[in-house]
């Protein structure tokens, strides 16, 4: 595998909930900003990114609470799957801080290549599929994947 895109992320006080963890949902949006950030950065700043890239599906194991801190997370980003028109971006938040990387949430998002004038999925070309290679790693270790391979 190659090594994962690394973003950093500092929480905002409005992430935690009334039991002062960050919000299961916040994970949701912490991961997908990590996502954009790793997309533009693969694609050399290219405005792909807002030009046909469409969620079609996300799982997500939390796997330890995460308070509220002033320190930035750690968010791993990495290719997991590539298809004929879609793609799997997997995702690991941890503290970037702790020795062994403590990691509070892994995911894993399936992205459809969209044309957006035709409205339907298109093709990945050449050129994606050769950026998405490079890096691509394993799947995402979420529980019920792992289970299922024993």
């Amino acid at each position: 595998m190659s090594a994962p895109h690394l973003v950093e992320i500092s929480l905002r006080w409005s992430d935690m909930d009334a039991l002062g963890h960050i919000n299961n949902a916040t994970f949701l949006t912490l991961i997908e900003q990590a996502r954009i950030e790793a997309l533009s950065a693969w694609f050399d700043g290219s405005p792909i990114v807002g030009s046909g890239f469409l969620v079609a599906g996300q799982e997500i194991d939390y796997l330890a609470q995460l308070r509220y801190r002033p320190t930035p997370v750690e968010i791993a980003v990495w290719c997991s799957k590539i298809g004929a028109s879609s793609f799997e971006v997997a995702s690991e938040v941890r503290d970037p801080a702790s020795a062994g990387r403590e990691r509070y949430a892994v995911s894993a998002t399936a992205v459809v290549r969209f044309d957006p004038e035709a409205g339907h999925p298109r093709r990945l070309v050449e050129a994606e599929r050769a950026v998405l290679e490079r890096y691509s790693g394993e799947s995402a270790p979420l529980r019920r994947r792992v289970r299922s391979e024993r």
